[in-house]
């Protein structure tokens, strides 16, 4: 049968040899796995077992872009810690205080120099090499504590920038190991971020982003990994300080009333912008909080109109609603829950962001060079806009 080898004593093996297309992520010759049988019938059936595992471990390896080394390398450390020993590469454990060297020794020598407590204790296995180009495949992995509730679009925004930021860093110093970058390559890199921000007029927040995001990845890989980098020597300081330009400016009263909340623009949105931008305005909801309402988020019969902001499975939010401490607690029942009622009355078809945005783009020649937020903050701020906005309400149903 294919993939079965029997040796002269009679004991059969699985053997296979490491096709072309895996070989980048699996650079062995072969895989040979003792069957543990010298019946060739109970052979031919562990084999297909022994196949099924070893092309999955190899789609596993495709899919999450790890190699071999990688994931011998993160057994063996988990191997140390099963042991009751934090894991180092020989050439640390040579280094390392002489008790801890001999606690090391004496384990090993307790278990009869067995090779497995052996190559976890004394550092058998060397630090996996991580390239800045494979870094993110391995990041993504050790972070999804950060992005278990996030939605497919959020988890797009989330990795985005990342990718934006490793990639700036490859332009800039070449796709080096993680263990190599040194402090001089952040400064390099640094310098590069100054000449574009005077080049193309770019904000300082730009680059500190980078910076931080860049910090996050290679801490993360580093304690995971325990690939031994000085990540605040190389790290610290590298901020550009604080943008002078200021805040950007919230509308003006008079543009809010004169033009963006007259009724004309409100009859141009559809039913799910409409009530969205009214409760935007009304409470200071942020979108993603209001479309993943559901009907019983809506409390009408409360003594005060509210709606109830909770996190849910596949969605990322602010904090949950606290009474006494919402801008939803203040607002005058009247103002409020013809909003909510319309909020209410669309949730069976469930609003969408592509809705909303669908709807806000009706409103031609509205927002300027100003952003959605802008709005948001310059309306919540002014009790007399609310009133117009709730006078319009009325007047649209």
């Amino acid at each position: 049968m294919k993939y079965l080898l029997k040796k002269k004593n009679g004991r059969y093996f699985y053997h296979r040899r490491i096709p072309d297309d895996i070989r980048e992520y699996d650079p062995r010759p072969y895989v040979r796995i003792a069957l543990r049988t010298n019946s060739e019938r109970e052979a031919t059936r562990r084999i297909v077992t022994q196949n099924d595992k070893l092309e999955a471990y190899w789609q596993k390896l495709v899919a999450t872009g790890q190699r071999h080394s990688d994931v011998l390398y993160q057994n063996v450390v988990e191997r140390a810690r099963l042991f009751g020993f934090s894991y180092l590469p020989a050439q640390q454990v040579a280094t390392a205080p002489i008790e801890d060297i001999y606690e090391r020794v004496r384990h090993v020598t307790a278990h009869n120099n067995n090779p497995h407590h052996t190559e976890a204790v004394l550092g058998g296995i060397p630090t996996p090499k991580v390239k800045l180009s494979v870094a993110l495949a391995k990041f993504w992995l050790l972070a999804r504590d950060k992005t278990v509730h996030k939605s497919p679009d959020q988890l797009r925004k989330w990795k985005t920038p990342r990718e934006r930021a490793i990639d700036n860093l490859i332009n800039c110093i070449g796709d080096k190991d993680v263990t190599k970058i040194t402090r001089d390559d952040m400064l390099k890199f640094r310098d590069e971020w100054i000449d574009r921000i005077e080049a193309e007029k770019l904000v300082k927040n730009s680059a500190n982003k980078n910076f931080s995001q860049i910090k996050v990845i290679v801490d993360t890989l580093n304690k995971n990994l325990k690939l031994g980098i000085d990540v605040s020597e190389i790290f610290g300081n590298l901020s550009l300080g604080e943008d002078d330009r200021g805040t950007r400016p919230p509308f003006e009263t008079e543009w809010l009333l004169n033009k963006l909340l007259i009724q004309h623009n409100f009859r141009d949105l559809n039913a799910q912008a409409m009530w969205c931008l009214f409760a935007f305005a009304e409470t200071g909801a942020g979108l993603a909080e209001q479309t993943s309402l559901m009907p019983e988020d809506i409390c009408l019969d409360a003594s005060i109109p509210h709606v109830d902001i909770k996190c849910r499975a596949g969605k990322s939010h602010k904090p949950p609603f606290v009474p006494g401490k919402s801008r939803l607690s203040v607002l005058p029942w009247m103002r409020l829950k013809p909003v909510l009622t319309g909020l209410l009355s669309l949730l069976t078809n469930r609003i969408t962001w592509q809705s909303f945005w669908a709807g806000i783009f009706e409103i031609k020649g509205c927002f300027r060079l100003r952003t959605i937020h802008c709005t948001r903050y310059g309306i919540v701020s002014r009790t007399d806009l609310s009133m117009q906005m709730s006078r319009n309400v009325f007047r649209l149903n």
